[in-house]
C-alpha cells in the first residue's frame, strides 16, 4: 500500500511540473503583443533573476555538502531532482511575472 501513496505523489509532482511550465508558456505567450524591446526586456530581466537565483542556491547546497561531508559522520545526500525541477521553473515563472509587471 505504500507503493500506492508515492504513486500519487509522483502524480502529482508530475501534474504541478506541467502546470508550471503550461504557466511559463502561456506568460510568454501572452508577451507577444507588447513588441520586441520590451519583451526582450521583460525576458532578460526574468532570466537574469532566475538564473542569480539559481546560481546562490547552487552555491548555497555546495556549501552544506562540505560542510555535512566535513563536519558530521552524515554522507551529503544531493539535491532532489523532482524539487529541482519544480522550484527552478517556479522562480522563473514568478520573476517573469514581476518582470512582466514592471515593465507593463
Amino acid at each position: 500500500e505504500g507503493g500506492l501513496d508515492m504513486d500519487w505523489i509522483l502524480i502529482g509532482i508530475i501534474l504541478f511540473f506541467i502546470i508550471v511550465i503550461a504557466l511559463i508558456i502561456a506568460t510568454l505567450y501572452n508577451l507577444a503583443p507588447l513588441g520586441d524591446e520590451r519583451r526582450k526586456a521583460i525576458q532578460q530581466e526574468a532570466g537574469a533573476f532566475s538564473f542569480s537565483v539559481v546560481i546562490i542556491f547552487l552555491l548555497i547546497e555546495i556549501v552544506f555538502m562540505f560542510f555535512t561531508n566535513s563536519k558530521t559522520n552524515n554522507n551529503y545526500e544531493g539535491m532532489h531532482p523532482f524539487t529541482t525541477l519544480i522550484v527552478f521553473p517556479l522562480i522563473y515563472l514568478f520573476s517573469l511575472w514581476r518582470s512582466k509587471r514592471k515593465y507593463s
